[in-house]
């Protein structure tokens, strides 16, 4: 099915129009409400992602409306860290404080105390939206959460590899777990599901972790001419190590990187820049040695 795609003010939206026969089947199964419900608090979830971004000065690229929900691509390259867990730990908090707001007008204005159905309904898949999305899963807010408070310190590219290993041991005990429910109680399988669903969103994450790490890079440059001043971290590399092996050490997305490169008796016989294994990397070169690129260069 076509999508709607236009851009509104430079940000690119999209609809998909898979949400109109979903909309139909709910009618027909007569769960419109509580699918209007669930799309509806879904996107206050990622709305709660777009304020906070506009906040912190983060740029909104894309917006897609699908049958599940809202997807928000938000720039935030430029942001400080603490800004960034902002912008990811605001959707799970939208969801609790409507937690709280329902609950509480429920207990004011019913004088027995009690829930409806439709709002207990109201309250249940708002405190699974929260706590679902603070799974330190990627690309799940929690997920992301846990990375960027490990990237300072081990790099991208290894919190990555270790929440993605973490990730799996996750899904597959929660298979497991959904396969002894299932036998035992015979028809819910929703652990499954989950652990399915875990398992398609780190298909999506290994590759947004791959463009991500190259899009650090490519950013890091405008950041540095308009701050002026960027913290440096060195690292020492002999040079007969391949350029692919240096960026996996060069993922700190905070610091600018000097390389400085050892002959065999370990004496610097040239200091580069990640903008010089940039450059390279933008050439389509990628099996090549360090000390190839400094002979290029010279």
């Amino acid at each position: 099915m076509p999508n709607l795609d236009f851009r509104l003010k430079g940000t690119r939206i999209q609809i998909d129009l898979l949400i109109l026969p979903v909309f139909l089947l709910a009618m027909i199964g007569r769960l419109l409400v509580e699918y209007s419900m669930t799309l509806g608090f879904i996107i206050c979830h990622e709305l709660g992602h777009i304020v906070a971004g506009a906040v912190c000065g983060a740029e909104l690229r894309s917006l897609r409306l699908l049958p599940v929900g809202i997807n928000a691509a938000i720039e935030d390259f430029q942001c400080s860290k603490s800004q960034k867990l902002l912008i990811y730990i605001s959707g799970p908090l939208v969801n609790v404080v409507f937690t709280i707001i329902i609950y509480c007008v429920c207990m004011w204005r019913t004088p027995s105390g009690g829930l409806t159905v439709n709002l207990m309904l109201a309250v249940t898949i708002n405190l699974w939206l929260a706590i679902f999305n603070l799974i330190p899963i990627p690309p799940l807010d929690g997920g992301r959460i846990v990375i960027e408070l490990l990237a300072d310190k081990v790099g991208l590219f290894r919190a990555n590899r270790f929440m993605n290993r973490f990730s799996w041991f996750f899904s597959i005990m929660i298979i497991c777990i959904g396969i002894i429910v299932l036998i035992k109680s015979r028809y819910n399988g929703s652990f499954i599901l989950i652990g399915v669903y875990i398992i398609l969103l780190l298909r999506k994450s290994k590759k947004e972790a791959a463009i991500l790490n190259m899009k650090n890079f490519i950013l890091k440059r405008s950041a540095i001419i308009k701050k002026g001043i960027f913290p440096v971290r060195e690292i020492a590399v002999l040079e007969d190590v391949k350029i692919l092996d240096v960026v996996k050490s060069m993922d700190y997305s905070n610091v600018f990187h000097i390389i400085k490169v050892l002959d065999r008796d370990l004496h610097v016989i040239k200091t580069i820049t990640e903008q010089d294994v940039l450059n390279t990397l933008m050439k389509g070169v990628t099996d090549i040695k360090i000390g190839e690129i400094i002979a290029k260069n010279t």
